[in-house]
């Protein structure tokens, strides 16, 4: 087949989930033989690097546009339809190169990663008559939703609130456009059937590449712990900042050994409290994650709000790592508290199991060795890949495709 990819973002370095997704779909359907054109936005001049890499899989075409936050536009979008995160994408740059591509090609099948550009999808058909398929890396709606609830400054709280309304309208609108939304988890296509049972979908997970698969699970330091994950996604930084202030004074009070190491960008936005600065090490962002983190034991996921897979826990689980989240951090993933992973939804649950990780050797060693089945059984990108295909051609895939 031929394949027209459209996504928000350059995905490359592969540092934050949101790429890594994208990446790995045209890497893998294109080892399956198919051809892919990739047009996606570029936030600067100059990809080079990332040009040369993608260039592997697929013919790269990048859109320059700042697609970045700003206070001015979210005042402005107060008074619009489109929910603020979908609006920075609306832009026509990335209309007349696709255009573009669309009359000059012959594409079996136009696949559109995330929400923010399905507007797109109308513009394509009013060109040729070409199946379009959405992918929902999340739903949007629901990121939304735990946003503004767990939010404390009333006017954010409203603003959130606005936007989640917008969202409730737009994002099954928009997915009714395409030909077939995929879902990255069943808990994300029943809330969108929710609002509209006549929606074509389908479920089709996030998966883990070799690379993860054939790391050797070595020795770790039974003492530490590990946080991964860019802290410019506003999620990851309350869930982690929560984790610092709420769990590790009660962690370290209790086992002086404990240490915390946490990798990522913005890390210079974290406050770290006195009494617990010793026992937490800042690092930041690093080229070679896996080298860094093969002798650590414990992944922590603090996360309150988020919506689709997380595809750090996937790779967490498939290194042998004892992976200890909350409920809403392993949402979509179908591994066993206790056998898999370790679930904690309050500071006193934390606490607990990552203490009982430490004090009780074996158990830990069975749930390292459960979790890596767990992935090569479930979540291997060579067997997702042909999901994705069977989709483009227009196979119903009505149940979970895992």
């Amino acid at each position: 087949m031929k394949i027209l990819q459209i996504a928000p973002q350059v995905p490359y370095p592969l540092d934050a989930g949101g790429r890594i997704g994208i990446f790995n779909i045209t890497k893998y359907v294109a080892a399956l033989g198919h051809k892919i054109d990739l047009v996606m936005y570029s936030q600067t001049e100059g990809n080079q690097e990332a040009s040369d890499v993608l260039s592997e899989f697929c013919t790269p075409h990048f859109v320059v546009a700042d697609t970045k936050d700003s206070p001015v536009g979210a005042l402005q979008n107060l008074f619009s339809l489109v929910p603020y995160n979908i609006s920075k994408y609306i832009r026509p740059e990335m209309l007349a190169k696709v255009k573009e591509l669309v009359l000059k090609n012959d594409y079996d099948v136009v696949h559109i990663d995330h929400l923010h550009l399905a507007w797109l999808s109308g513009e394509i058909k009013k060109i040729k008559n070409i199946r379009v398929v959405l992918r929902e890396h999340n739903l949007e709606m629901e990121i939304m939703q735990r946003f503004y609830e767990n939010q404390k400054n009333p006017l954010i709280k409203f603003f959130a609130w606005m936007q989640y309304q917008k969202f409730r309208r737009y994002e099954p609108r928009l997915c009714g456009m395409t030909d077939t939304a995929m879902m990255i988890t069943q808990v994300d296509r029943d809330k969108l059937l929710s609002f509209d049972t006549r929606l074509e979908t389908t479920v089709i997970p996030a998966g883990v590449t070799e690379e993860f698969l054939n790391q050797p699970a070595g020795e770790t330091d039974p003492f530490t712990l590990f946080h991964v994950g860019s802290l410019e996604w506003i999620p990851n930084y309350t869930g982690l900042q929560w984790f610092i202030d709420r769990v590790m004074p009660e962690l370290i009070k209790r086992e002086s050994r404990i240490r915390l190491h946490i990798y990522g960008k913005a890390v210079e936005k974290l406050t770290v409290p006195s009494d617990v600065k010793d026992a937490v090490n800042i690092t930041g962002y690093v080229k070679d994650l896996l080298a860094e983190i093969a002798d650590k034991h414990m992944c922590i996921v603090p996360l309150s709000v988020g919506g689709g897979i997380r595809i750090k826990v996937l790779e967490m689980l498939a290194l042998s790592k004892v992976v200890v989240s909350t409920s809403i951090g392993k949402e979509g993933i179908d591994a066993s508290d206790g056998k898999e992973i370790l679930v904690a939804d309050s500071a006193e649950i934390f606490v607990e199991k990552i203490l009982r990780v430490i004090n009780h050797p074996d158990e830990s060693q069975s749930i390292r060795v459960n979790a890596r089945e767990f992935i090569l059984q479930n979540y291997t990108w060579s067997s997702i890949a042909k999901k994705f295909t069977e989709c483009y051609s227009g196979k119903s895939l009505k149940s979970v495709a895992y």
